[in-house]
């Protein structure tokens, strides 16, 4: 269990927390659960697979999920390297009811009749992560959509980023960083999530100043990109009317 505050006296914090009972041994005895036995194994750590799943309804529009196996959140420096890559690949409009001009975006308007929308997401968990595209759109396009969309994203994968679009890259994500430590929900989040995986509560100036660092190179971010793409299976998820929706061994062929 984690508990953070800002904006508040450190010993008032450390008081609240007292009062809590947060120790092992007050966590024993939960009323409506009785006696807890504590666990002192870890568990087995999950593992990325990939496969795919579908759910066939009878909506006119299609989600789609495509991802291939992506950083841990214990990894900092892939968590950043990864975050590059999917300033590359294109996060979604920054416009609200627009649907935005990223390369994911432009490959699925080249082949589509009814206005879709496409999205690069980056997600980290304690053992692994996901990084891959998010796609909505017509029934009637799903096949078109998800082939062009997926012939895109493994290209930029397999052929790598050029030096312009990783200067670019780097100064959208320095931006992006910046931004969210005005929110103060992004702000507990970081505070809850990063005890668990680090010692330290990481400063987003100094984020923003690892950025420059040689560490975060065109080629660290290309090989990174290569190994996404030679490793697993990718993951495919799709919900909706799924008549044209393609699987993901029509993906690979």
């Amino acid at each position: 269990i984690s508990l953070v505050g800002t904006g508040c006296n450190h010993q008032t914090l450390v008081q609240l927390a007292d009062k809590f009972r947060f120790s092992p041994l007050d966590c024993v005895y939960t009323p409506g659960f009785g006696n807890l036995k504590l666990i002192d194994s870890e568990p087995e750590p999950s593992k990325y697979k990939g496969g795919e799943l579908r759910r066939d309804t009878q909506s006119s529009l299609v989600h789609v999920a495509l991802a291939c196996e992506g950083v841990s959140s214990k990894d900092e420096k892939g968590v950043l390297t990864s975050s590059l890559l999917n300033e590359i690949m294109g996060k979604g409009p920054n416009i609200k009811w627009s649907s935005g001009s990223n390369r994911l975006q432009r490959a699925a308007q080249a082949v589509a009749d009814a206005p879709c929308l496409v999205s690069s997401f980056n997600l980290h968990y304690t053992e692994a992560g996901l990084f891959g595209v998010h796609m909505m759109c017509d029934k009637n396009d799903a096949n078109k959509i998800v082939k062009a969309v997926w012939n895109e994203f493994s290209k930029v994968l397999k052929n790598g980023i050029s030096k312009d679009d990783l200067i670019a890259a780097k100064k959208k994500l320095q931006v992006n960083l910046q931004m969210t430590a005005e929110q103060s929900s992004d702000v507990f989040s970081k505070m809850l999530t990063q005890p668990d995986i680090s010692d330290r509560i990481t400063d987003v100036q100094s984020l923003v100043g690892q950025l420059e660092q040689a560490d975060y190179s065109h080629d660290s971010v290309n090989q990174l990109a290569k190994k996404m793409l030679s490793g697993k299976q990718p993951t495919l998820v799709s919900i909706g009317n799924l008549k044209s929706m393609p699987y993901i061994d029509d993906l690979r062929a």
